[in-house]
């Protein structure tokens, strides 16, 4: 289980790392779902910034 466990985080991490990438540079795609949930592109950077910090946690978790 602890296998799975670890194999999950991993595609989690890899997720979350291009998803931060395009948030944190406003890829158009990236504003294009914002918009659609009527997030401000003022946001979309904080948004990334949020999945790093998000990405570190769970690293910082899976050594625990």
């Amino acid at each position: 289980m602890n296998n799975i466990a670890n194999a999950l985080a991993v595609v989690l991490l890899v997720v979350l790392a291009g998803t931060a990438v395009f948030d944190i540079f406003r890829h158009p795609k990236a504003l294009a779902a914002t918009a659609h949930l009527q997030i401000p592109a003022s946001a979309v950077p904080v948004l990334g910034a949020v999945k790093v910090l998000l990405a570190v946690q769970i690293t910082v978790a899976a050594e625990y």
